[in-house]
Parts: C-alpha cells; sequence; structure tokens
C-alpha cells in the first residue's frame, strides 16, 4: 500500500492510496508509475478523468518545473504549475534554501520569459482529458540546481539526505484564476470543445527519491550558465568542519544597517557571516554594504584573535582543509573557502577586503 500526503494547514495527513481512490471515483486522480527513482531523472504522472465530465488543466509542460515553482508569484503557479512536494520519511515537507538568490536582476531574464510563455498559452498546451480517458506527463525531479553563476538553491541539508519522498498536488483552481491568466480566445476555443476546468485539489501517491552520490553535487541547469563555468568545480564545505565554523558563525551585536531603497526586500540584518556576505553580487549598492561588513567582520573577529584567511578557486575547499588540520599555534591562520566555481573578480575584490583588513590590523 502506497501513502498519499494531503497538506492541510501546517499538518501532513497520511491515507492510503486506496482510500483516495475510492474518494475520487467521480473526479481525476494523479498515479504516479515509477516505484522509485534516482534524482536528476522524471516521475511518470498516470492522470484518470474518472468523471461523466470533459476537463482541461492548465498545466504547462516544461522542463523548468522547479525553477518556476521558487521564483514566481503564487497564484500564477497554483494555477499553472503542480506542486511539487518533497518530504522525509516523517511525511513533514523539506523547504528548499538559497544562501545567495537574492539580487533581483538575477531573474529579470526569466520573468519575462515567463510572461511570453503565458501570454501565449492556446487551448493545445493545456493537458484536456473526456470523460474516461487518461494520459501520462513526465516531471523532472531535482534535489538542487543551479540556476544562474550566481544563484543557487537546493533542499534544506541536501547534503546530508540520502532518500526523500516526494508527491504532486494539482492546486484548486477557480474561475477567478482564468480570467487572470487565460486569454478571452483561449478561453472560447476551450468551451466550444466541450472542456470545463477542473477546480478541485489533486493529490498524487508518493514515492521514494534516491540521491545518485556519482552525479555532481548541484544539478545544471545549461540553458543559464556561461561556458566557463564547471559545475563539478561546486564542491560544499564539510559540515563539521573548522572552517564550516567560521564561515557560517553569525557574529552578535554588529552595527545595525538600514535597508537599502532600491532593494528593500534584500535582508540586510542578516549580513553577520563571512557566508551570508558572498552572496548577491552583482548590484553595486549591495556589494557597498557587503565591503563595510566585511571589514567591522574582520575587525570582530582580529578583536577575539580569529585569524581568518579567505581562499576561493578549484580545490580550495580542500586546500583550505588540508592547512587547518595542520594548525597548531592558537594565533595561526584558519582558511576559508568562499567559492570553488564561480570565480568573479567580484568574489575575489571581497575576498582581498576582508585578508586586506586582517593583515592591516596585525601589522600595526
Amino acid at each position: 500500500m502506497r501513502i498519499l500526503c494531503l497538506t492541510l494547514g501546517c499538518f501532513i495527513i497520511q491515507i492510503s492510496t486506496y482510500a483516495f481512490a475510492q474518494k475520487n471515483d467521480s473526479g481525476l486522480q494523479f498515479i504516479i508509475i515509477n516505484d522509485s527513482i534516482t534524482e536528476n531523472s522524471y516521475i511518470t504522472v498516470l492522470i484518470k478523468n474518472n468523471s461523466s465530465t470533459n476537463h482541461y488543466l492548465p498545466i504547462i509542460k516544461t522542463e523548468r518545473t522547479i525553477q518556476w515553482n521558487l521564483l514566481y508569484p503564487i497564484e500564477a503557479r497554483n494555477f499553472f504549475l503542480n506542486n511539487t512536494l518533497f518530504l522525509n520519511d516523517n511525511m513533514d515537507e523539506i523547504p528548499w534554501y538559497t544562501d545567495d538568490c537574492h539580487d533581483p536582476s538575477e531573474f529579470e531574464d526569466f520573468h519575462a520569459k515567463w510572461w511570453q510563455k503565458i501570454n501565449k498559452i492556446k487551448a493545445k498546451d493545456l493537458i484536456l482529458l473526456r470523460s474516461g480517458e487518461s494520459t501520462t506527463i513526465k516531471i523532472p525531479i531535482r534535489l538542487s540546481f543551479i540556476y544562474s553563476e550566481y544563484c543557487k538553491w537546493q533542499l534544506r541539508d541536501y547534503e546530508h539526505l540520502n532518500k526523500v519522498n516526494v508527491c504532486i498536488i494539482y492546486e484548486q483552481k477557480t474561475e477567478e484564476m482564468v480570467m487572470s491568466f487565460l486569454s478571452k480566445g483561449t478561453k472560447s476555443k476551450l468551451k466550444r470543445m466541450g472542456y470545463e476546468l477542473y477546480t478541485n485539489k489533486i493529490v498524487s501517491d508518493t514515492v521514494a527519491v534516491y540521491r545518485n552520490h556519482e552525479s555532481v553535487q548541484i544539478a545544471k541547469d545549461t540553458s543559464h550558465l556561461k561556458s566557463t563555468i564547471n559545475v563539478k568545480d561546486y564542491v560544499e564545505i564539510p559540515k563539521e568542519s573548522l572552517q564550516w565554523k567560521y564561515y557560517t558563525y553569525c557574529i552578535p551585536n554588529l552595527k545595525t544597517i538600514k535597508r537599502l531603497k532600491t532593494y528593500p526586500a534584500f535582508r540586510v540584518e542578516d549580513l553577520c557571516s563571512i557566508r551570508s556576505c558572498f552572496q548577491a553580487l552583482l548590484r553595486p549598492e549591495i556589494s557597498e554594504v557587503m565591503y563595510k561588513r566585511l571589514i567591522e567582520i574582520a575587525r570582530d573577529n582580529y578583536k577575539n584573535k580569529i585569524y581568518l584567511y579567505l581562499i576561493s578557486g578549484k580545490r580550495s575547499v580542500e586546500i583550505a582543509e588540508e592547512h587547518n588540520r595542520g594548525i597548531q599555534k592558537q594565533n595561526d591562520f584558519i582558511y576559508i573557502s568562499v567559492d570553488t566555481f564561480i570565480n568573479s573578480s567580484e568574489i575575489q575584490k571581497r575576498i582581498d577586503i576582508y585578508n586586506n583588513e586582517t593583515k592591516r590590523l596585525i601589522k600595526r
């Protein structure tokens, strides 16, 4: 018996597939055909119309389902996309996480393509199911991905996951949403063809997704990456290591920074660690804030006799680990890798600002 996940507010309810099928005799069903899959592959979902009505489902078939789900307004996502829900073995949702996707300029091209796409949606682009018919769709499953050279997303605690569970959700729709997202021509065509919007929520059964530890650590979305970027070079700092401790350490009682008028959504109050100061690389206004904060962090670390030396580049994580294992004196430098594969001038500038301030303080 497979388990079906249903979300209700903050709760997860578990019921059997059999009970769900009984409850949806007169509606539509999502049934995952795969017994299990590995990450960076596809699940196949069988959609069955058990009703006496011809229905359409406004689902856009795209390789970039996960990106759309993470980056766009909830109303548009809920109308055009299935929700791919990842769960742990306790059937609690595993959220997506990013350190560095805070720069609005990252998404301008993506936004434009999104609106170009939905403005051209025709009846033939949607899923059309006559009464009693079935169809299948393939949905890409990723546990992590790179959106651009400056923006990475992954499931929280991705590095420690060996298996997760996934289910697919078709969110409840309304006719008001149709008015907002489908053109008059498309709506008229669907009506003439005899199809009605399916408005009820559908939740699939769940299947296991296993990590592919032989694959690259973050799946590559090649349509946005420059040819010079090699995703295989991306390496995570070991979570229990000395460099991770000081890379992520949030220093309390730093100066209060006012939010930027140009980017009010950017959380300057979170800039309390080395890690937090190596994000949002594309906006000069944000970079200026980062420079000042890095100098402040360098001074605080020096005052507390914490001597950090920031490095980047291929194998920088391994180089830092090797160096740190050989530390013998309390005042030895602790090496920290802040980048292994982007290799941008902005990252190097921030590294130099921190290291030069530390060197200046030591030489006084």
